[in-house]
């Protein structure tokens, strides 16, 4: 995914349904959340503060024993691990919060991906895969600008955000709402 756009979990209640593979980040919820309420949909639709794995994933009712354990065994076999969030970045229509290091975000997308190369990250709209934590999303560029403004004044007093990963979870969107369906843990 590249810097031209923003695209967070079911961005669209006229989205069918879908899954998606997702890392929480906790750490970051009294920081988000509010502004995530207001201006990210998927927080709306039941989403928890999250940076993304992959998505879109496998249709819900192609979900089965299979697909699950080959993810358990996939996500077994990489280690926990620790990040930072370390400043406010920006796409065109959002602004989100960068995970630093980035390459274990990646790492983990690229493994899903090679085990099930029929679903490219964002249906393989853009180039590069670019972990984020989605804060705020807006098609207006001054009201943006207004909302990235009073963040990075509230973010200041709190980042950089220390955090772990030790599980990914598999979310699952039916009739517009989203569900957490499966954690696996990191090994």
């Amino acid at each position: 995914m590249s810097d031209d756009t923003i695209t967070s979990l079911g961005e669209s209640p006229s989205k069918p349904d879908v899954t998606a593979l997702t890392v929480f980040a906790p750490a970051a919820d009294s920081l988000v959340t509010p502004l995530r309420m207001k201006h990210d949909p998927v927080a709306m639709d039941g989403v928890r503060t999250h940076i993304t794995i992959l998505y879109p994933f496998i249709h819900p009712d192609a979900l089965n024993g299979s697909v699950l354990e080959r993810l358990r065994r996939l996500f077994s076999t990489h280690d926990r691990f620790d990040y930072t969030l370390t400043g406010i970045r920006r796409f065109p229509n959002g602004i989100y919060l960068a995970p630093d290091p980035a390459q274990p975000f990646i790492t983990l997308t690229e493994a899903v991906v090679s085990t099930f190369p029929d679903y490219p990250p964002y249906e393989g709209q853009f180039p590069d895969i670019v972990p984020h934590l989605t804060v705020a999303q807006c098609e207006d560029p001054q009201k943006l600008s207004e909302i990235e403004r009073d963040f990075a004044i509230q973010a200041a007093t709190v980042l950089p955000l220390r955090a772990s990963v030790s599980h990914v979870w598999l979310m699952e969107r039916r009739n517009g709402r989203w569900w957490e369906h499966t954690a696996f843990p990191l090994g």
